[in-house]
């Protein structure tokens, strides 16, 4: 019954998202997101991020948070606590300065495996065993039914607890995250989230906010 759940889950988060996605593919320049790196996309030497990909980000925000106010996923799945949360333009921000400044790999990660959590769900469920191939076995059933490329993780570290699921569709659209709880870890993944951002230093860079900000670095036709 369990796997049943978040099969229904997960296959209607890749409907919406196929739904979304594919139909800014058609209207956007989109480029392949994951042969470009984030390097691609950030000025190392004035430290902000290319107003053009920013103001393509900002634009599938928009799309995102307006379609998500008429979905029915939290009415449909309230029995899982369900949410969803559109990431904010100065993590975004962030993270992107992130990877290029403050990791070794110096900006060399693919966009989509950087940006993979554009828009984010979460369910929980009593008694969940990360441990169980369940999850992943049905992630790689929905990626051969559908040629939808879809990706299982046991992302379980130290006192945080989940299983990610990505879901990528192609190399043109962004990729969207669900995390899968075990509801007694609630609280503890909770604080495991806060003390995440702290350590990776996102980031009290207001300048940088701003100058990368596209209001800031488009120029008027």
């Amino acid at each position: 019954m369990e796997n049943e759940i978040i099969y229904d889950v997960i296959r209607n988060i890749r409907e919406f998202h196929s739904m979304i996605s594919n139909d800014f593919v058609l209207k956007s320049q989109i480029p392949n997101l994951s042969s470009k790196y984030i390097r691609d996309f950030v000025n190392t030497e004035s430290n902000t991020v290319d107003a053009e990909f920013m103001s393509l980000i900002i634009s599938y925000q928009e799309l995102v948070t307006r379609a998500l106010i008429t979905s029915d996923f939290e009415f449909n799945y309230s029995d899982l606590d369900f949410r969803s949360r559109v990431k904010q333009r100065d993590s975004i921000v962030n993270k992107m300065l992130y990877y290029v400044l403050n990791t070794n790999q110096q900006g060399k990660v693919s966009v989509n495996k950087c940006l993979n959590d554009l828009l984010g769900f979460r369910i929980q469920l009593n008694c969940f065993d990360h441990n169980n191939n369940g999850v992943d076995l049905m992630c790689g059933q929905l990626h051969l039914d559908s040629n939808y490329k879809i990706l299982c993780k046991n992302s379980c570290k130290d006192s945080y607890n989940g299983t990610h699921v990505y879901i990528y569709g192609s190399n043109f659209t962004f990729p969207w995250e669900l995390q899968i709880w075990d509801s007694n870890d609630s609280n503890e993944n909770e604080r495991s989230h806060s003390e995440h951002k702290a350590k990776r230093a996102y980031i009290s860079w207001p300048q940088i906010h701003a100058e990368s900000m596209p209001s800031n670095n488009i120029k008027g036709g």
